[in-house]
């Protein structure tokens, strides 16, 4: 599961759910490193999610926010 931004009754949630899952919750890109060698379906997951994050910033109106690889620079929102 990859997770993108929370609140504070989401994030209780999140502790309990990587506490109990056997699947992964990535929270940051660079600890996706480590799933990659678990299968090739992951990394394939993976580098494909990238690319279209990247892609989508490109349509960004303002030329300065259109940079690509902006999940390993940027954390989950955290709602108050």
């Amino acid at each position: 599961m990859r997770l993108l931004g929370f609140n504070r009754t989401g994030r209780e949630l999140i502790s309990r759910i990587k506490k109990n899952s056997r699947l992964p919750v990535i929270t940051k890109a660079a600890h996706c490193r480590k799933f990659s060698a678990n299968g090739e379906a992951f990394g394939i997951f993976w580098e494909t999610d990238l690319l279209a994050a990247s892609l989508y910033s490109l349509l960004y109106p303002a030329a300065c926010a259109r940079r690509g690889n902006t999940d390993f620079y940027r954390t989950p929102v955290i709602l108050s």
